[in-house]
């Protein structure tokens, strides 16, 4: 008897491994990652003001973020 529940146990553990649900731990690390498409303070910062009739959950038209160096001034 105590044989046949341990097998029992065995298989319903390997069943449970190989199902396709995703675990709670996975489902909330994905809700909690940071984007320009879940957080709108990081949308605003780092894309451009969307037109109208535009969803910014699904667009993003990135800012120009690259660095403008002053050019020097002619000494006189």
């Amino acid at each position: 008897m105590r044989a046949a529940l341990v097998a029992l146990t065995g298989i319903a553990g390997l069943l449970a491994c190989h199902s396709q649900q995703p675990s709670p731990v996975d489902s909330a690390t994905r809700v909690s990652q940071r984007s320009v498409f879940t957080d709108s303070a990081l949308h605003a910062e780092q894309c451009e003001p969307v037109r109208s009739g535009e969803d910014w959950r699904k667009v993003c038209t990135p800012k120009d973020q690259g660095v403008r160096i002053p050019l020097p001034k002619k000494p006189r």
